[in-house]
């Protein structure tokens, strides 16, 4: 197993760096903490009209005219990403040599590390010695992996670093081949992939199909979709539907003011992120845990949380969705998470709003002053489309109102405040959730009051409400198979019913409207 960009991990008592997994350290006992991933790319600026990235002296966007001292990005995401799903990619990328051990693999990944960082430091004696090392212990039936070791240095500088390779006689001295000449043929071989071995062949395969989707994923256009409420509407539960999984942190209690952004890939089997911090360094994870966002959200040193991963139903079609969760607002309580938003949205491109009531208690003084901030400082100036989406609709007393009242009281509300034609939805995030973890098979994840409520939902949302009942939303790929939950047996057909009656297919198909 070759893992090139390893985020080490580094004894905070006797500063020693311990094995990727491990948490406590060999010598002294002591946890351990992650690394910060290296050689990170330089911060980039954006327009935030148009969104093109700036050059360093551009004082007017030569794209669109607008003066551009007011727009900036603390880093470049997609950089950021692309250096984690390549971590990933490598680390589970394996030489398919049946007869090696895992001691032998564990060994050979440790020596490309090695190898690795020393050259990208400029350490060439050392480099050499690593390579030699990964010559004559790894180089076997012409096996030798250091075609591999360069195609990842060639890709490092070119995309991260932006600059060209070192000099040929410092990387021929680093790869332990004899001269400059000799090192120049080695390399054209390796970028002609006129290889010898069958299996460092397919490798390289497997690992050209990962570049190309990669720079595809990064050329791609982002749209920019902030999520907007005031505390205990619902916004992170909404949010955490559209994931499918309760990655967001989802609490009665205020939340530590911050912006979390998601970024939509298609077809991503782990949710990969970053946040930054207040002293510009980044802690990363290519497999993200909700406990690890959780602790992110409560590290006050942290000023911007960003993910990436497949909001399933929403589709990547020649554009990235990035949602952008912005913290609840109360101003009653915390002035700060309201200003954490409003400098968002206003110094940042974006492209729509999503607005999150919480329908049992509409129409409050907090919710009617931010949704005036809203529309005076951010939708009237840069006319961004909004809607509205009414969350926990499902517990509204259908015998003592019903929805289509609610939903034009809500209506005339918002129309009062300047938001022509608004568009209104109600849903159950919550519902939503829990039958796409069911539906994925992620039930085993369920809380036990999620257990207990389950059931009832199911029977709601199939017999009794349906807040959008389109069965062209509904996964084609979805069979008559039965998912477990808690001993229960549940069709999925009636799920994937369930799921669309809960109002958030509809939303989805409007996310794609938005970012269009």
């Amino acid at each position: 197993m070759i893992m090139i960009f390893s985020h080490s991990r580094i004894c905070n008592n006797c500063k020693i760096t311990v094995d990727y997994d491990s948490i406590f350290c060999p010598e002294c006992g002591q946890k351990v903490q992650k690394a910060q991933i290296d050689y990170l790319p330089k911060p980039a600026s954006y327009c935030i009209d148009c969104g093109r990235e700036l050059d360093s002296d551009e004082l007017y966007c030569i794209k669109c005219g607008k003066k551009t001292n007011i727009s900036s990005s603390p880093i470049n995401e997609k950089e950021i990403f692309f250096a984690l799903n390549l971590d990933s990619f490598i680390k589970n990328q394996v030489i398919l040599e049946t007869s090696k051990t895992e001691d032998y693999n564990n060994k050979l990944t440790e020596a490309f590390n090695n190898a690795f960082r020393a050259i990208v430091d400029g350490n060439w004696d050392e480099a050499a010695e690593n390579c030699k090392h990964l010559k004559r212990d790894f180089l076997t039936n012409e096996m030798d992996y250091r075609p591999l070791l360069f195609a990842e240095i060639d890709l490092y500088f070119a995309f991260y670093l932006k600059k060209p390779l070192p000099e040929s006689k410092n990387l021929a001295h680093a790869f332990h081949i004899s001269n400059e000449k000799a090192f120049e043929a080695f390399k054209e071989k390796v970028k002609k992939r006129d290889l010898k071995n069958e299996l460092i062949i397919a490798s390289f395969k497997d690992f050209d199909a990962f570049i190309t989707k990669e720079r595809e994923y990064a050329s791609l256009p982002i749209k920019n979709i902030a999520v907007c409420a005031t505390m205990s509407a619902g916004k992170s539960t909404f949010v955490n539907a559209l994931l499918g999984y309760n990655f967001l942190p989802a609490r009665n209690k205020a939340t530590t003011a911050r912006i979390t952004s998601i970024y939509d890939r298609d077809g991503s089997k782990a949710m990969v992120g970053f946040a930054s911090k207040i002293n510009n360094t980044i802690e990363t994870d290519n497999n993200l845990k909700p406990q690890i966002i959780d602790s992110w959200n409560d590290n006050s040193d942290i000023t911007h949380i960003f993910l990436q991963g497949d909001m399933g139903n929403i589709k990547n079609d020649g554009l990235i969705v990035a949602i952008h969760d912005t913290p609840g607002v109360n101003n009653s309580r915390d002035d700060n998470h309201y200003i954490v938003t409003m400098e968002f949205l206003t110094t940042h491109k974006i492209d729509a709003i999503i607005f999150v009531a919480n329908a049992e208690h509409l129409c409050t003084t907090d919710e009617m002053a931010l949704l005036k901030d809203l529309y005076k400082n951010v939708i009237a100036n840069k006319n961004i489309p909004i809607i509205f989406i009414l969350n926990k609709a499902d517990n509204i007393d259908n015998e003592k109102e019903d929805i289509g009242s609610v939903i034009n009281y809500y209506k005339d509300f918002v129309f009062g405040l300047g938001f022509i034609n608004p568009h209104i939805f109600p849903i159950s995030a919550k519902a939503a959730r829990l039958f796409k973890m069911a539906l994925n098979g992620k039930g085993e994840y369920f809380t036990e009051a999620e257990y207990d409520v389950f059931p009832l939902l199911v029977k709601k949302f199939i017999d009794r409400l349906a807040f959008d009942n389109d069965s062209s939303y509904y996964n084609l790929n979805i069979g008559n198979h039965k998912k477990n939950i808690y001993n229960e047996q549940y069709n999925e057909e009636q799920l994937q019913k369930a799921l669309t009656n809960t109002g958030i297919c509809r939303i989805e198909k409007e996310i794609e409207k938005l970012a269009q």
